[in-house]
């Protein structure tokens, strides 16, 4: 579990001053892309808290699933974002850690549909976008995560995740931290997401409510990312207010941040990691 909180933002407030700021270009020649977008996206699960309780909760099981569109041209969000919270069945009742952790509530997840619900709707929601799940045909495109621990980890693990009835597109996904140092050339992968935030002095300007990375802009490209997601799609994702607390939703405006300045730069985005070859 890996959202946000009091205890985390303590944390990342105490280390701004040994983050180092990355030198970015002052002049970029636009490369060519093999990735024509992005689908941001940051898992959330039942999680408890390790340094009380001296245990982690196991298996810790996705409640929020948010992602959105970034064109990789432009470094822009492109759609309205996809949003929905995932009941648990182990663990159905949240720890209070949690609920403070990600900002989700005991009713929000009691409410939802199961993992599954949540993966098929998410699927249908990049068709309606013009992306194809099983990436065999259309404009060619990828999940881009903060790290391996949401498609590699997270989603195997869990028990309420059928991953053999999963689309390709779940299967590969381009890791930020990882394409973060080497396109910045530092020595070592940012530890989490917000010390990328820092590195790229974005910690003054945070994205909330419409300001920042959580605008979206209609595109004119093909895939048909001009249009609004259809009703049906936008009532089955459930999207929070824009002054929601949902972890996760903050988390993909974050990473969207980082992703711009990093197309503004001049990166160029490739797959760097895949899921393990045979479902669980």
């Amino acid at each position: 579990c890996h959202g946000t909180s009091d205890g985390a933002d303590i944390v990342a407030n105490s280390i701004k001053d040994a983050v180092t700021l990355v030198q970015r270009p002052l002049q970029v020649e636009k490369p060519v892309q093999s990735l024509k977008y992005l689908c941001v996206l940051d898992l959330e699960t039942t999680c408890e808290d390790y340094s009380r309780s001296g245990r982690h909760l196991s298996p810790q099981e996705i409640i929020e699933l948010p992602t959105l569109i970034i064109d990789t041209t432009t470094g822009e969000i492109i759609a309205e974002p996809f949003h929905m919270f995932v009941k648990p069945t182990l663990h159905p009742v949240l720890t209070e850690f949690c609920k403070d952790l990600t900002g989700i509530s005991q009713e929000e997840v009691d409410a939802s549909g199961s993992a599954m619900d949540a993966f098929a709707a998410n699927a249908e929601w990049l068709r309606s976008l013009g992306l194809d799940p099983e990436l065999r045909q259309g404009p060619p495109w990828a999940f881009v995560t903060v790290g391996d621990f949401d498609l590699r980890r997270c989603v195997f693990e869990d028990p309420n995740v059928e991953t053999e009835k999963l689309p390709a597109g779940y299967r590969q996904w381009v890791n930020t931290k990882q394409t973060f140092m080497q396109f910045y050339g530092l020595r070592k992968r940012p530890r989490h997401l917000r010390e990328m935030v820092s590195a790229l002095a974005l910690d003054g300007n945070k994205s909330n409510g419409s300001e920042g990375g959580s605008t979206w802009h209609h595109g004119n490209s093909s895939g048909n990312t001009s249009q609004t997601p259809p009703p049906a799609i936008l009532a089955s994702s459930s999207l929070p207010s824009e002054s929601s607390k949902c972890a996760g939703l903050i988390d993909t405006r974050e990473l969207a941040r980082v992703i711009k300045c990093l197309v503004e730069d001049g990166c160029v985005f490739e797959i760097t990691s895949r899921s393990l070859t045979q479902p669980r």
